[in-house]
């Protein structure tokens, strides 16, 4: 268990502030490409964001901790079906268990999990990176382009270069590239929001997979988080991962793990 108690309140303050930070995504892709069919909808207290098929940003989170109106619901999955999507939405085990039941009456079930993890930014033990890298904030759009399609093995599609581009020019988003020598081994990114920083991004090329470098950008984004005021940190990752080994080992702890419902009834896009 976590050194800070988290309950309800606190469960609702993480997971708005994550399907806050995925609708950045929509909202920078609608600023880039104005014709888009990328929509987001109120579902309660919580929010759907559906970029569509081309990006991998589809789902509706932070709804759970209060009811909301069998039309939000329909609405939703009304917008889902239009983009040719299964309806998706992430569950926090502190939301109302109630409306998890209900969820599961009307058709939806487990499609995956996801662990969220928390650190207090107090007590920070320096972290000495690998000493063969450098780690520096993307200026340049170019930069954090290649450098994407190097750390996650980018086949250069259109649409996988215009999520690269999305993800650098989120509002208050921070993107950071590890170099080894003067070439780009790794990619990882931060959000602020208020006193809380969300980690996301991080992605390392194969051959430099298991050499400590992204544990490297996870105590860089936590320092810099530090200096921009913030208290804490949070992530979400696969359980039983290596990016959770990782997490563990620089004093993250597992907060809870949400599930992934997705509506089994519909046919499938």
């Amino acid at each position: 268990m976590p050194s800070t108690p988290v309950d309800a309140a606190l469960g609702k303050r993480l997971e708005t502030a994550d399907i806050q930070t995925a609708a950045d995504y929509l909202y920078t892709l609608k600023r880039l490409e104005p014709g888009t069919d990328a929509r987001t909808l109120a579902i309660g207290e919580g929010a759907a964001v559906l970029m569509g098929k081309r990006f991998p940003i589809n789902r509706a989170g932070g709804f759970e901790f209060s009811g909301f109106e069998g039309t939000d619901l329909a609405r939703l999955e009304a917008a889902f079906s239009s983009l040719g999507l299964r309806p998706r939405l992430s569950f926090c085990p502190l939301g109302d268990s109630a409306l998890l039941a209900g969820l599961v009456k009307r058709g939806y079930g487990v499609r995956a999990f996801s662990n969220l993890y928390l650190r207090s930014l107090e007590g920070m033990l320096a972290y000495t990176p690998p000493p063969v890298l450098t780690i520096a904030v993307a200026e340049r759009e170019v930069d954090w382009v290649q450098a994407s399609m190097v750390a996650w093995r980018l086949k250069g599609r259109p649409e996988q270069l215009l999520f690269a581009r999305v993800a650098r020019l989120r509002p208050a988003a921070t993107s950071l590239i590890a170099y080894s020598r003067g070439r780009p081994v790794a990619v990882a990114a931060m959000r602020i929001r208020q006193d809380l920083a969300l980690l996301n991004g991080g992605a390392t090329a194969p051959a430099w997979r298991g050499r400590g470098v992204q544990s490297a950008l996870i105590a860089h984004r936590l320092g810099l988080a530090r200096e921009m005021g913030c208290t804490s940190a949070m992530v979400t990752t696969t359980p039983g991962g290596t990016s959770a080994r990782n997490l563990e080992r620089l004093g993250f702890e597992l907060a809870y793990t949400r599930v992934v419902l997705e509506r089994q009834d519909t046919a499938a896009p």
